[in-house]
């Protein structure tokens, strides 16, 4: 699931505008109130607190990664390299796995903080006051963008969905179009192909009696009864030839629609091949919003500051905040730990293995050879 589309159902337009929200007076401290602090309050804007992995103590550090002591003989080198390599591949597997987790809590902590920065938009003397209405200006604005492009989005959907609606129905055109033509090109090619026989028929007739006129020239009495017959074959060639002539006329011009109708077609279904994997492409290469970073931001700095307005927005997004920094720091944990390790004993282990293989392979080889 991309937490970047526009439609995400953590996005806190993705339903409309928020309600107003009221303001809770906070109890003591340490919250703050909402309310519009002293002037001074610009200038003690909260700093960025520490990232979470900056408490990570190397004693921490040296626990989870359990590796034995260094060694101090190669003979035990060889010993640290076969404890430490499984276990560093173990804390290496661990920390993927975290870094996933991280992912996934970092989404959405940034949801729940962009929740947070929307609703403390609705109180911008608590945000002066806090020493955040730049940013909350920002983030207005950001908001403001964010929904004409929204808007534009929206509107370029719809023309894909006409486009493809108009495709769609082109397409059936041409295949109702294209269909009965295929029957009548195929009926009316057998009906050429027959009259081709019968003109070919008549054409070896009219042959045959001329050559039994030219065998005839000196034999006036043979010749005289065969002239009334090649007339007649002349005529029969005549009107099949006409015949199968404005049949195969006809053919081809049936066929030159026939190749209209299916290159309509054709045109139909690439046209919506080409809309669907410009739509494909459109859903992923969608990217964050700028309003989507400053809302983000306007609610990390707002949380940091104690700001709280009600409806719970600022629990949520202490909640998941407060998730996705304890898997950052036991991701980084793991990380550490699986560096924790002799290099230098790590490295004449594995020094020491390559030479004892060497000798098994020297072995295996000279026996080999005997």
């Amino acid at each position: 699931m991309s937490f970047d589309d526009f439609d995400d159902p953590l996005d806190p337009l993705a339903g409309g505008e928020l309600p107003a929200l009221e303001l809770d007076l906070p109890a003591p401290p340490p919250r703050r109130s909402v309310e519009v602090a002293s002037p001074q309050a610009e200038a003690k804007r909260p700093a960025k607190p520490a990232a979470p992995e900056d408490d990570i103590r190397a004693a921490e550090v040296r626990a989870l990664a359990a590796y034995p002591e260094p060694p101090e003989n190669p003979a035990a080198a060889l010993l640290y390299v076969l404890t430490v390599w499984p276990r560093r591949r173990e804390l290496r597997a661990q920390a993927r796995d975290l870094a996933a987790r991280e992912q996934v809590a970092s989404r959405r902590a940034d949801a729940s903080l962009a929740q947070l920065g929307e609703a403390l938009l609705a109180h911008p003397d608590a945000l002066a006051g806090a020493g955040l209405d730049a940013l909350a200006q920002r983030a207005q604005q950001d908001r403001e963008a964010h929904a004409s492009a929204a808007q534009a989005a929206a509107a370029s959907r719809e023309d894909q969905a006409r486009a493809r609606r108009d495709a769609e129905a082109a397409r059936q055109t041409a295949t109702a179009a294209t269909e009965p033509l295929k029957a009548r090109e195929k009926a009316l090619a057998d009906e050429t192909d027959a009259l081709l026989r019968e003109k070919k028929r008549a054409d070896a007739a009219l042959q045959r009696v001329e050559i039994e006129l030219r065998n005839a020239l000196g034999d006036p009495a043979t010749r005289a009864p065969l002239e009334p017959a090649f007339e007649a074959r002349r005529a029969e060639a005549k009107l099949a030839t006409e015949r199968w002539t404005a049949k195969d006329a006809a053919l081809r011009a049936l066929r030159t629609e026939l190749a209209d109708a299916l290159e309509r077609l054709r045109r139909a279904e690439a046209l919506i091949h080409e809309l669907s994997r410009e739509a494909e492409r459109a859903g992923t290469s969608r990217v964050p919003t700028p309003r989507a970073t400053t809302l983000r931001d306007l609610g990390e700095a707002g949380l940091h500051a104690g700001l709280h307005p009600s409806g719970g927005a600022a629990n949520r997004a202490r909640a998941a905040v407060e998730e996705r920094d304890s898997v950052r720091r036991e991701r980084a944990l793991h990380e550490r730990a699986a560096d924790e390790y002799d290099a230098k004993g790590y490295l004449q282990g594995q020094m020491l293995i390559g030479v004892v293989m060497l000798v098994l392979l020297t072995a295996i080889l000279a026996l080999a050879l005997r």
